[in-house]
C-alpha cells in the first residue's frame, strides 16, 4: 500500500507541476487579454537569435507588457515573429526590446489528417501566438540587456566556431556536418545528406546527444587523471570538468537529451569527489526526475524519450547481448561490444521510431559499425582543430584531415542509404501499437534474461493483442470513407477517401507533380493507408460521394442545382468574389467552409452573410481542416491515435 501511495503522490505532484507550467493558466496570459481593440502595442524581449527557414526568418520573443492607454498592463506569453524579409529580423539579438504594433494570431492545430500538431508542440514551450511582420510593424526600444549577456556570449562563440570550421575545412558540406557534430549547429547541414543519415539510422551522430558528451567527458577525464593525486586536486579537476561539460551543453542548445547526459555526468563526477560510484540506473533515474521537475513538458519531447530509452536499453541489455556474442579474439571484442550496444539501444527506441517517423532503418547495424567509431575520431579531430587553427600549417593540416575523414563517412552513409530496401517506410503505427510493442520487448527480455514464467505469459498476451490491433486497424481502413478539405496556405486541396483509394482534387495545372510532393497529401495518404490515388481539377461545382461541393469563383456564374439528394458544401477560397449573395440564394447549404487562403475583409463579409441566413460556418483559421469520416465509432477512435 505504501508503494501505491508513493505512486499517487508522484502522479499528483506531476499534475500540479504541469498545471503550474501551462502558460494558459497565468492570469496575465495574452490569450486572456483583449488585444484587438484600442490600437494596443506589445512590449517584447527577443529570446533567440534569428533562424533562417525555407521562405522566412523567425525569432522567438517573450511578452513583457501590453501598452494600451496611459499605463502599461502586465502580460506574459511567447510569440513567434516571422518575416519574409530576412533583413527585418536579422539585427534582433537576444535581449533586444521591441514594441510590436501588430496584433499576433493564436497558434491553432491545422487538423489536417496525419500532420503533426504544431500548436501543441509550441504550447509545451509556452509559445501560443505568432505574427508575420515587416519593418513598419515594430519599433526598436533597446538593444542592450544585462540579463542576456551570457546568451549573447554563447551566440558569439558559436558563430566563431562555425566561421573557423568553414575557413579550415574547405568544403561547405563537410563544414556543415562538422558544425552539427561538434556543437549541434544544423543551419548549414545539407538536407540530402541529413536524409541519408536518417535513412540509415545514424541521425544521432549529427544531432548532439549523450554520446558526444560522453566522448568529451572521457577525454577530459583522461587528461586530468595524472593530476588527481590527492583529494583537493581531485575535487578541483572534477569541478573544472563539470564547468566545461555544462558550457558545452549550453553551447549545443541545452536540449533535453544533452541535459540528461550533462546531469548524469555531473552526478557521476560528484560521486567521484565523494569516493563513491553511483549505479547507472540510479544516475539515469535521478537525471530524469530533476529534468521533469524543471520542465515537466519534456516528458513529451522526442529527444528526451529517445535519449532515456536508448540509455536504459543499453544499461539493461548490452551486457546480456555481449555475452551471446563473446569471442576470444582480441580484435573482435571491441566489434562485438559495439554490436551489442547498437542492438541494445535499438530495442527500446524502436517503438518511438515506428510511431513518430513511421519508418524503420534496416541498415542501422551496418551503418553504426562504421559511423560511430569514425564520428568519434572526427569529434576528437575537430576539438584538436579548435586548439590548433591559429597555428600555421598545423591548423591547415588538421582541417584537411577533418575534411577527408568526414568525406569518407559521408560516402559510406550514402552507399548504405542507396541499398534497395534499406529502410521500411510508409508504415502505419499508432501510439497504442507502439506501447504494446514496448511492453512485448520488456516482457520478452524479462522472459529470456530472468527465466520468468509470468513474463512469458505477458509477452504472449501482448503479442496477440498487438497482432489483433493491427489486423483490426487494417480491416477498418478497408471500409473507411472520408471527405477532407485541407487547411492549406496556398490553393484549396480536397480529398475523397474510399477504402484504400483516394481522389485528390486540386486547383493546379501540374496536379500530378503536386500530388507526389505535397506534404499534406503525403501525410494524409499515410494516415489513411492509401494504396492507390488519382487526381482531378477543382471546378466551381462538382459531386463526390454524398456531397455536392460549390466553390464560388469571381470568374464564373453560380451553378443551378436541380436535385437535393446530396448535402451541399460551400467552400470559400481566395478565388471567391467579395460579395457572395448570388451564390447563396436559392441554395440549401448544409455548411459553409472558409479556408485559410481567404483575405481578412472577404472572410468577414462572407461570415456576415452566412450568419444572416443561419448557415453553419466552419472557419479553418479557428477550427482547422474540415474532416468528415464514416460514422464508425471504432474507426474514429483508432484514427485519433495516429498523429504524433
Amino acid at each position: 500500500m505504501l508503494s501505491v501511495a508513493y505512486c499517487l503522490l508522484f502522479i499528483t505532484g506531476g499534475q500540479v507541476l504541469l498545471a503550474e507550467t501551462d502558460i494558459r493558466n497565468h492570469k496575465n496570459w495574452i490569450g486572456k487579454i483583449e488585444i484587438d481593440t484600442l490600437a494596443p502595442a506589445l512590449e517584447l524581449v527577443i529570446e533567440t537569435s534569428p533562424v533562417e527557414k525555407t521562405n522566412t526568418t523567425q525569432v522567438i520573443a517573450s511578452v513583457c507588457a501590453l501598452h494600451r492607454g496611459k499605463s502599461p498592463q502586465p502580460a506574459v506569453g511567447k510569440i513567434i515573429l516571422s518575416s519574409y524579409q530576412s533583413e527585418s529580423l536579422a539585427h534582433l539579438l537576444p535581449g533586444t526590446r521591441i514594441l510590436l504594433i501588430k496584433i499576433p494570431s493564436r497558434l491553432i492545430h491545422t487538423g489536417n489528417p496525419g500532420e503533426r500538431d504544431w500548436a501543441t508542440y509550441y504550447l509545451r514551450q509556452q509559445i501560443t501566438h505568432r505574427c508575420m511582420v515587416k519593418n513598419s510593424d515594430f519599433l526598436l526600444l533597446d538593444s542592450s540587456t544585462y540579463h542576456y549577456l551570457f546568451t549573447r556570449l554563447l551566440i558569439q562563440v558559436q558563430r566563431k566556431i562555425v566561421s573557423l570550421l568553414e575557413s579550415s575545412i574547405q568544403d561547405p558540406q563537410a563544414a556543415g556536418l562538422a558544425a552539427a557534430l561538434l556543437i549541434g549547429y544544423r543551419e548549414q547541414l545539407d538536407s540530402t545528406l541529413q536524409e541519408s543519415y536518417s535513412k540509415t539510422g545514424v541521425i544521432h551522430i549529427i544531432a548532439i546527444s549523450g554520446m558526444h558528451l560522453a566522448l568529451l567527458g572521457w577525454l577530459l577525464q583522461f587528461f586530468v587523471r595524472p593530476f588527481q593525486k590527492n583529494k583537493i586536486r581531485l575535487v578541483l579537476s572534477q569541478f573544472l570538468i563539470i564547468t566545461i561539460i555544462w558550457f558545452f551543453t549550453l553551447l549545443a542548445g541545452a536540449t533535453p537529451s544533452v541535459l540528461r547526459a550533462a546531469l548524469a555526468f555531473t552526478i557521476d563526477a560528484v560521486g567521484k569527489m565523494l569516493g563513491r560510484k553511483p549505479l547507472s540506473i540510479n544516475t539515469l533515474t535521478a537525471a530524469g526526475f530533476l529534468l521533469l521537475v524543471i520542465q515537466p513538458y519534456w516528458l513529451w519531447d522526442l529527444g528526451f524519450q529517445l535519449s532515456f530509452s536508448a540509455v536504459l536499453s543499453i544499461v539493461l541489455f548490452a551486457k546480456p547481448i555481449q555475452q551471446v556474442l563473446i569471442t576470444r579474439i582480441q580484435f573482435l571484442q571491441s566489434v562485438t561490444t559495439l554490436i551489442a550496444v547498437t542492438l541494445a539501444a535499438q530495442l527500446l527506441t524502436s517503438p518511438f521510431t515506428l510511431y513518430y517517423f513511421q519508418q524503420f532503418p534496416l541498415g542501422f547495424l551496418l551503418s553504426n559499425l562504421v559511423a560511430v567509431p569514425l564520428s568519434t575520431c572526427i569529434l576528437y579531430i575537430l576539438l584538436l582543430l579548435l586548439l590548433t587553427a591559429s597555428i600555421p600549417f598545423v591548423g591547415t593540416g588538421v582541417g584537411m584531415v577533418a575534411k577527408i575523414t568526414i568525406a569518407w563517412m559521408n560516402q559510406y552513409i550514402r552507399l548504405i542509404s542507396e541499398i534497395p530496401g534499406i529502410q521500411l517506410d510508409e508504415l502505419h503505427w499508432t501510439w497504442g501499437e507502439a506501447f504494446l510493442l514496448l511492453i512485448v520487448i520488456l516482457t520478452g527480455a524479462g522472459c529470456l534474461l530472468l527465466k520468468c514464467k509470468s513474463s512469458t505469459l505477458l509477452t504472449a498476451i501482448g503479442g496477440c493483442l498487438l497482432i489483433t490491433w493491427q489486423c483490426c486497424d487494417y480491416f477498418l481502413h478497408q471500409k473507411q470513407k472520408a471527405l477532407i478539405i485541407y487547411q492549406s496556405k496556398s490553393n484549396p486541396i480536397i480529398s475523397w477517401i474510399n477504402g484504400n483509394q483516394a481522389l485528390h482534387i486540386l486547383d493546379s495545372n501540374g496536379r500530378a507533380k503536386v500530388v507526389k510532393k505535397n506534404r499534406l497529401i503525403k501525410a494524409s495518404n499515410r494516415y489513411y493507408r492509401i494504396l492507390r490515388q488519382t487526381d482531378t481539377l477543382l471546378t466551381p461545382y462538382f459531386e463526390v460521394g454524398n456531397w455536392t461541393i460549390i466553390v464560388p469563383n469571381r470568374k464564373f456564374e453560380p451553378p443551378t442545382i436541380t436535385g437535393r439528394e446530396k448535402e451541399t458544401i460551400l467552400l470559400i477560397s481566395n478565388a471567391a468574389p467579395y460579395y457572395g449573395s448570388s451564390w447563396v440564394q436559392n441554395q440549401t447549404i448544409t455548411i459553409a467552409i472558409l479556408d485559410g487562403t481567404l483575405g481578412v475583409r472577404t472572410r468577414a463579409n462572407w461570415k456576415k452573410l452566412f450568419n444572416a441566413r443561419g448557415i453553419p460556418v466552419h472557419d479553418m483559421l479557428t477550427a482547422g481542416a474540415f474532416v468528415h469520416s464514416s460514422s464508425s465509432s471504432t474507426f474514429a477512435l483508432l484514427s485519433t491515435l495516429h498523429t504524433p
